[in-house]
């Protein structure tokens, strides 16, 4: 299965059309085109809770099968192969001279997958607002019971006031 979506602005409603693009955040422009698919398979489109930690907890945002959430952590309840992606914003309010790095990373069973690290503020950077958003995606071959799990070192800089919908996590099952 292949979904490819390119949004170029709105789209005029057409009578019957049952899949439109309407202007507004990606993510539900995504679960809108999410809710549309036949899934067979196993899928889940989740949101993050905001944190208190350097673990990320997510919670149901329209999409789920055959993957339950278990104390925030997405657990997988059909093997195959998974697209797992990440898409987190970070928003730094100030930025006086301190060096700012922000490091993601993607755990399957407490296992490290994938990394993704970005130094925000440099220490000879002044600014008022940074805006950043970091993606990770990946296909994984997960077995029944395998857990999910994000991380980032700076999580109170993980933007909640103005895209607070966009911190979302999704695992689709690709194949078995």
């Amino acid at each position: 299965m292949i979904l490819i979506v390119q949004k170029t602005g709105p789209t005029p409603e057409k009578p019957g059309n049952t899949l439109h693009f309407v202007g507004g955040n990606d993510s539900e422009l995504f679960l809108r085109i999410l809710k549309n698919v036949p899934f067979k398979m196993a899928a889940a489109y989740m949101r993050a809770l905001k944190p208190n930690n350097t673990e990320l907890k997510w919670t149901e945002y329209g999409v789920r099968q055959d993957i339950q959430i278990h104390e925030g952590i997405p657990v997988i309840q059909t093997q195959g192969l998974y697209l797992i992606f990440c898409h987190l914003n970070f928003n730094i309010h100030n930025c006086s001279g301190d060096t700012i790095d922000i490091k993601l990373q993607m755990f399957v069973n407490g296992d490290h997958r994938r990394q993704t690290i970005d130094t925000l503020c440099t220490s000879n950077e002044v600014s008022k607002r940074i805006y950043k958003e970091f993606f990770q995606l990946f296909l994984e071959y997960l077995n029944v019971n395998d857990r999910i799990s994000v991380q980032i070192d700076k999580y109170q800089y993980l933007d909640f006031a103005v895209l607070p919908n966009e911190n979302v996590l999704g695992v689709f099952r690709y194949s078995n």
